[in-house]
């Protein structure tokens, strides 16, 4: 596990008036994986690098641009888990990223929500592997809330047991369907957000 990027951790902490404050707004605490913290290392460790990237991408992202052709927008569940998004609001909370880097929300672009289209499939693969131009690329998503998609919880969710799955020895991910980020308020909890509605309740040890 990463420990490199606890000063970082702890800096975002401060700026925002401490680990509950931040864990309200971005559904946990921060930790030294979350992108956004690493972001903030780079920023310090090379600052000529960090100027000169015009995008910064998650791997889901990241992969649904290669399919795009173009920049593909980071979707809510997944930009949840990176210390930066308010959960509430659905938009990268301004002094999350004013703590991490400047002019980190341009390079980020605007989260999506996980149902989004984002537009046809790029002409080389219509070309090249035959796929039909009338194609269309969807949000892409994280490992965790993608599994979570995969179980096909049907009916009324909120009234069945909840959906729950041992993500790593380290880690029990629930899909505890609330109607707002209440989760929140106990930092040592990880909230995703869902682009569905509703946050599931992600419990790292």
């Amino acid at each position: 596990m990463d420990s490199s990027t606890t000063e970082q951790c702890q800096h975002l902490e401060q700026e925002l008036g401490g680990a509950q404050r931040l864990a309200d707004i971005t559904g946990s605490r921060a930790y030294e994986r979350f992108t956004g913290n690493q972001m903030a290392k780079i920023w310090k460790t090379n600052p000529g690098h960090y100027k000169q990237t015009e995008r910064i991408s998650l791997v889901s992202s990241f992969a649904a641009s290669l399919f795009l052709g173009d920049y593909a927008a980071i979707d809510y569940s997944d930009g949840s888990g990176m210390n930066l998004m308010d959960i509430s609001k659905k938009e990268w909370a301004q002094d999350c990223l004013a703590a991490v880097a400047p002019g980190l929300g341009g390079k980020l672009g605007s989260p999506l929500p996980s149902v989004a289209v984002l537009g046809s499939v790029s002409s080389y693969y219509v070309q090249r592997y035959g796929f039909s131009p009338d194609c269309k690329v969807i949000a892409f998503t994280g490992d965790n809330p993608g599994s979570l998609a995969g179980m096909r919880l049907q009916g009324d969710i909120a009234r069945t047991p909840p959906a729950r799955r041992v993500v790593r020895s380290d880690r029990y991910l629930q899909d505890w369907i609330l109607q707002g980020p209440r989760a929140s308020r106990e930092y040592e909890r990880k909230q995703l957000g869902r682009g569905l509605g509703g946050h599931p309740l992600d419990l790292q040890f």
